[in-house]
């Protein structure tokens, strides 16, 4: 039998495995801006590595916890970057729209592999 503090004890773990990925992004975004590598690509390619990134962590926070509103979240903030984008740098606004497509196919395996999870 599990104890309450042994239950949340696990809780507790899988939250700090998901913070450690989101912390691991925040690392590397600066990382990026403290080192300056605009001579080497330019802000919308940073952008695209970035979003791509985030797409990453999205699916692997949705393997590890099977967190579907996270997903959403990941899909309402890109699109929300696409629509931004849409006039000024349109290789931005199609892979957020890429990784927005990403995160719903995610969503929709996970449905039809395990439906009694949603």
């Amino acid at each position: 039998m599990i104890h309450i503090a042994d239950a949340m004890s696990l809780k507790i773990l899988e939250l700090r495995k998901i913070a450690s990925l989101y912390f691991i992004y925040l690392l590397i975004f600066d990382f990026f801006i403290i080192f300056d590598f605009s001579p080497i690509f330019s802000e919308p390619i940073w952008a695209v590595i970035l979003i791509i990134i985030a797409t990453i962590i999205n699916v692997l926070v949705q393997k590890i916890k099977n967190w579907t509103p996270i997903l959403f979240v990941g899909i309402w903030s890109f699109i929300a970057i696409a629509v931004k984008q849409w006039g000024n740098e349109y290789i931005v606004a199609y892979s957020a729209l890429a990784g927005a497509l990403v995160l719903l196919i995610t969503i929709i395996i996970r449905y039809n592999r395990n439906p009694s999870l949603y």
